[in-house]
């Protein structure tokens, strides 16, 4: 599961959605039987026009991939590098 922003997190973890989205974003929780990773929300990508904001959602994008066992082109490795 993919939590996209601070709403997401909090509805899907709870009180464990307290810390700033800083702090959330780029780590694996467990929620029952499944693993869920929170990142940005879209709108903040579009409000937020920098690089390595765009490079952090991309990593846990990759992150999931990794996850799911899909392969990563070093094409798609290199995207919103800084």
């Amino acid at each position: 599961i993919v939590a996209l922003g601070a709403t997401a997190a909090k509805g899907l973890l709870g009180t464990r959605a307290e810390a700033p989205m800083r702090e959330l974003r780029g780590q694996w929780f467990q929620l029952e039987n499944w693993a869920l990773r929170v990142t940005y929300h879209p709108s903040y990508l579009l409000h937020n026009n920098s690089l390595s904001a765009k490079r952090a959602v991309w990593e846990d994008m990759m992150e999931v991939m990794v996850r799911l066992e899909m392969p990563i082109s070093p094409t798609q490795r290199q995207f919103f590098q800084t």
